[in-house]
């Protein structure tokens, strides 16, 4: 098992992500669905009109494949948007009955990762279904009498609250992503420091630093005061002695109280 100082809790840039995800996934229903209801209405509807009987009926197999071959071959979808409905719809299936799968990806547990992951997370996947959806209706405007229905209506507080939302995270989630990348850095220039200057020294990872309970010893609590003397950070101490963060700078408020 991976080691983690923060233990089984999420970090902000983590839970942040997950809530801008989960948004999103509401999102990607939404359209999602949208699309489908619109284009099958329109489709059906107008082939009533002019054909007297509809190429998609209650009893048409596959329905929805028949759906996108009509619109492909009659110019209203290219093909690249045809691959990308389809995958939008099985993001949108994952989302339903996977839904745990697109998030484990955040849990700092080895378990989460091993157990979960027959789905991976389609990133900016509400855009996309929202774009798509806008080039569905543009295009058939003009060729059809198109049949709207009253969601996007009904719809339009909660879809304007998510995006704004989104919005406000994305930022959030872009400043916490800088930051870890610093916090890497530091991190990685403090293990070379190490390496290079005192891995001689001291043995941060010794079990003698530990007792069975995974309390720290006597020896341990030496090694850490001399890692806090020598300057290294209370990180990378958690991380190189695999003791929590917590309990890190619990010792060193109390070593220096």
């Amino acid at each position: 098992m991976r080691f983690n100082p923060f233990g089984d809790r999420l970090r902000a840039l983590e839970s942040n992500i997950l809530k801008y995800r989960s948004y999103e996934v509401l999102l990607v229903v939404f359209y999602v669905e949208e699309i489908k209801k619109f284009a099958m209405r329109t489709i059906q509807s107008n082939d009533q009109r002019k054909l007297g009987e509809p190429r998609i009926s209650p009893k048409t197999k596959k329905k929805y494949q028949k759906l996108w071959d009509i619109l492909v071959s009659e110019g209203v979808l290219e093909q690249s948007d045809r691959i990308l409905i389809e995958d939008l719809i099985e993001f949108r299936n994952n989302s339903a009955h996977s839904l745990a799968d697109l998030f484990s990806d955040l849990n700092t547990d080895d378990v989460s990762k091993f157990v979960s992951q027959k789905s991976s997370y389609n990133h900016g996947a509400a855009v996309k279904a929202e774009k798509v959806y806008e080039r569905l209706v543009e295009n058939m405007n003009g060729n059809y009498i198109l049949t709207i229905s009253t969601d996007s209506y009904v719809f339009r507080n909660a879809e304007n609250l998510y995006k704004k939302e989104m919005k406000k995270l994305a930022g959030k989630i872009n400043k916490l992503y800088e930051e870890r990348k610093l916090e890497i850095e530091r991190l990685n220039a403090e293990q070379d420091r190490f390496a290079s200057e005192h891995i001689h020294l001291l043995k941060p990872i010794h079990p003698d630093n530990r007792k069975g309970n995974n309390q720290i010893t006597p020896i341990g609590k030496v090694t850490m005061e001399k890692l806090f003397d020598l300057g290294y950070s209370n990180l990378f101490i958690s991380y190189s002695m695999k003791i929590s963060l917590r309990t890190v700078k619990a010792y060193q408020k109390k070593l220096y109280a």
